[in-house]
């Protein structure tokens, strides 16, 4: 299921959660290391896009943000 989180797009799949910005190359997925009570950043877009309303480093923040709020839904992270 993929869900809106303010300007970026939230998915869960295979025990990754996947942030995207619409209209963008932006991506960045996030994962849950085994016996660990934090997330990691497993990818990142490499390049910045010129179409996109954020910098790479600024879509990055949302994204963190995103991912944080999702794996608390899931009762991945407190």
């Amino acid at each position: 299921m993929t869900e809106q989180s303010g300007n970026v797009w939230v998915h869960v799949e295979d025990g990754e959660i996947i942030v995207t910005l619409p209209s963008s190359t932006y991506r960045a997925t996030f994962y849950r290391p085994p016996d660990c009570l934090h997330l990691s950043l497993k990818d990142l877009s490499s390049e910045s896009d010129p179409r996109a309303p954020l910098t790479l480093a600024e879509f990055l923040g949302h994204a963190w943000e995103a991912a944080k709020e999702k794996a608390r839904e899931l009762g991945w992270i407190v």
